[in-house]
């Protein structure tokens, strides 16, 4: 299963429960801080990161695409 969250207030992931430890970058905002974005591969989560669970506002604020991961059984998307 496959949950989103946001990650230092400036991107979006997706972590695969399978690998708890790492976040897929699905989008980042410079303007917010972020320094790491989708094309530089996995995003280590530490316990010193602030992550939240994700909202569906926050694909629209991200400027992500979030019909195909609603319709994916394997993604938990946040309904809210």
């Amino acid at each position: 299963m496959k949950k989103f969250v946001v990650i230092n207030d400036n991107m979006l992931g997706c972590i695969d429960e399978r690998n708890p430890r790492d976040a897929q970058i699905l989008a980042s905002s410079v303007i917010r801080g972020a320094s790491f974005g989708p094309l530089d591969g996995l995003y280590p989560i530490s316990f010193n990161r602030s992550t939240r669970p994700a909202t569906k506002a926050d694909f629209a604020i991200f400027g992500v695409y979030s019909k195909g991961y609603e319709a994916d059984p394997d993604c938990d998307f946040p309904t809210k």
